[in-house]
């Protein structure tokens, strides 16, 4: 994802505001128990992001009486995951084991 700091600055948003609600929005959490005839149901609320352009529609906040969208102020797409660590034995790929 690119941030467009231009386009944050002209709806007055800082980048904290949208780490906040990229943050508040990307969830996975207990919503209760209920229990009924010996058995507990546990429920959980799934409100996970799931693919690029279900984040482009995260509200960041509200002008004049508009949502203001993440897709608005930035590209968002996939990339490539980051890479950490790279081993190699003989100038090929390895696997490293701690013993």
């Amino acid at each position: 994802m690119l941030v467009d700091t231009v386009k944050l600055q002209a709806l007055h948003l800082t980048l904290k505001e949208v780490v906040d609600a990229l943050a508040n929005t990307n969830e996975l959490i207990s919503s209760g128990m209920h229990e009924e005839n010996r058995q507990l149901y546990l429920t959980v609320l799934d409100n996970r992001v799931r693919q690029p352009k279900d984040l482009g529609e995260v509200v960041l906040a509200w002008r004049d009486g508009s949502p203001v969208y993440l897709r608005e102020v930035a590209d968002v797409r996939l990339g490539e995951a980051p890479q950490f660590n790279v081993v190699t034995a003989d100038g090929r790929p390895a696997v490293l084991m701690n013993i």
